[in-house]
């Protein structure tokens, strides 16, 4: 049984996943009283529904990049934009937003699972777990991470394409996810031709026999080797336009679009967002360790003073957040990240928000307090810390070597109220946490400090 903050986690999941592409009954009322086209898509909305019609220049910039990494192209795409889940469920024929052929129904206005299963519907029809694995892995907005999946259990994962939107089929998801990363890896364009070729099932048996005729493999043996950390996250081509390095402002539409954002070495990154979405550092490769508990959302500014190596990276917002996020980036090279060192460039706590990020590969299980990444957090007033990701851990000390306020409680997802100290700033530490759960997980770890209700 999954923890509660692995359940949280999947919020964002639940949102994403279909029922399963071509599952939904024969639709009722269809969102058409509003009509936006473009070059590949008709988007259809109700009446009372405010539409950007930029929404359609965001839609054609994710199938080129989709396309263009796949080297597929289909059909005009038909979006179907309901008002709300109520709507969704009464008027589709799904309980979950969901595909059929090159229709996508959703409440959102950019569902980036279900375009997936659209940009492959003229590909092919291959395996439940395959078509559920490529629309969870190609995730550029909304990034995904894989739980893992026992590798004896692999039939189950395959069989559970039978589900219909009850939730007994996650590890469906979390299974697909990781068996595509796997063979995305011999290359986009032989993943590609497995797809085109295979055939529609969710009988073990059969795919089985599928997928060792193409790979060489039977799926026993690689649903062991993708129960690792490497075939966790999912994946992007990160070609959105990069955040200037000179703290100039980047906009772009939460839960819709990405930026980039480079990184030369080990570094300080800060990202301020003048709205009230929180923005993460996620690497293309492997899209890791997106947060999870969001609850309670922002309200207004926010910054994310983040750990992070060198390589190429997509900012994003989590799950599906609304309005634009216009964000602002600031860098140090930092490769001390002691307690000492983070006194030297405290972080002040006032009205924003503040999000302590450490990237996958930085997160490692401490031997001791000082192998944790520290930050100093200037306290103006009481605030709340808690873990936005799962397996966090988070100390506190008063000064360094000096324990400090008790700052987390595993069975507390709300957070612990700290107030400011007499000795200076608060001593932050964050790393991933032990236990068997987060253990076999290679992710990214977050904290949240925001100003006490």
């Amino acid at each position: 049984m999954r923890s509660a903050r692995h359940h949280s986690f999947r919020v964002a999941v639940a949102i994403a996943v279909s029922t399963l592409a071509g599952a939904c009954e024969a639709p009722g009322d269809l969102p058409d009283d509003q009509l936006l086209t473009s070059a590949h898509f008709r988007y259809h909305a109700r009446a009372d529904t405010l539409l950007d019609p930029t929404i359609m220049d965001r839609l054609e910039a994710h199938r080129t990049e989709f396309d263009e990494t796949y080297g597929v192209e289909s059909g005009i795409v038909d979006y179907y934009r309901f008002r709300d889940y109520a709507d969704l469920v009464a008027n589709s024929g799904c309980p979950l937003p969901c595909t059929s052929g090159r229709s996508v129904m959703a409440f959102a206005p950019l569902h980036e699972h279900e375009l997936v299963h659209a940009f492959m519907a003229d590909v092919g029809e291959p395996a439940v777990v395959v078509a559920e694995g490529i629309a969870q892995y190609a995730a550029c907005i909304q990034p995904n991470l894989a739980l893992p999946v026992d590798p004896g259990q692999w039939p189950a994962a395959v069989s559970a394409g039978q589900a219909r939107g009850d939730g007994s089929n996650e590890a469906l998801y979390d299974f697909g996810q990781r068996l595509v990363s796997w063979m995305h890896g011999q290359g986009p364009a032989r993943f590609v031709d497995f797809y085109r070729k295979g055939i529609s099932t969710s009988d073990p048996a059969l795919f089985d026999v599928q997928f060792q005729g193409e790979w060489g493999h039977r799926l026993s043996e690689v649903a062991d080797a993708i129960e690792g950390d490497p075939y966790a996250g999912s994946f992007c081509p990160c070609t959105a336009p990069a955040i200037p390095a000179d703290g100039s402002p980047a906009s772009f539409a939460s839960g819709e679009e990405y930026r980039t954002l480079d990184v030369t070495q080990q570094s300080r990154v800060v990202l301020t967002n003048d709205g009230a979405q929180q923005v993460f550092p996620v690497s293309c490769a492997s899209a890791d360790g997106f947060g999870g508990n969001m609850d309670p959302e922002p309200t207004g500014p926010t910054m994310t003073v983040a750990r992070m190596s060198a390589g190429h990276y997509l900012v994003t917002t989590p799950e599906l957040e609304a309005g634009t996020a216009t964000v602002r980036q600031a860098q140090a090279p930092q490769d001390d990240w002691s307690c000492e060192a983070a006194l030297v460039a405290p972080i002040h706590a006032g009205a924003t928000e503040i999000i302590l990020w450490v990237t996958a590969d930085r997160a490692l299980v401490p031997a001791s307090l000082s192998d944790l990444t520290w930050f100093a957090i200037d306290l103006d007033g009481p605030h709340v810390v808690s873990a936005i990701a799962p397996g966090t851990l988070i100390s506190c000390e008063s000064s360094c070597g000096v324990a400090g306020p008790q700052c987390s409680d595993p069975f507390n997802d709300q957070g612990v109220t700290v107030t400011p100290q007499s000795t200076g700033p608060l001593l932050v530490g964050v790393a991933k946490s032990t236990g068997e759960a987060v253990d076999e997980i290679g992710h990214s770890v977050g904290v949240r400090i925001r100003p006490a209700p």
